[in-house]
C-alpha cells in the first residue's frame, strides 16, 4: 500500500439524509453477527414510517436478527435502472 495515498474522507449523516439514500435504493446489503460470526446478505427492502421493511424466511438472517445483536443496512447506491447516482453512462 502506498503510504502517499489520501485517506478518504468520512462524513457524518444526518438521520433525514440517511433516510434519502435508503430511499433512493431497493436492493441493499444487511450485515449481523451469527453464531458462525458476521454475515452479510443482499436484501430487497422498503423505508417506511422510520422503519426499515423486508421479508425473509427461516434461515441465517432471520436467526442472526432473532439473536439480537448489532445488524447494519448499507445502501449499495444504485437506482433502479443499475446506474450509480450521477452517473452519465
Amino acid at each position: 500500500m502506498n503510504s502517499s495515498e489520501e485517506e478518504p474522507e468520512t462524513t457524518v449523516l444526518g438521520v433525514h439524509e440517511c433516510w434519502r439514500h435508503l430511499r433512493s435504493s431497493s436492493v441493499d446489503r444487511l450485515a449481523g453477527v451469527g453464531s458462525t460470526g458476521p454475515e452479510i446478505f443482499p436484501v430487497n427492502y422498503l423505508p417506511e414510517d422510520g422503519t426499515v421493511i423486508f421479508r425473509t424466511g427461516p434461515g441465517t438472517k432471520f436467526d442472526a436478527l432473532l439473536e439480537g445483536g448489532p445488524v447494519a443496512l448499507e445502501a449499495d447506491g444504485l437506482n433502479p435502472y443499475g446506474r450509480l447516482p450521477g452517473a452519465s453512462w
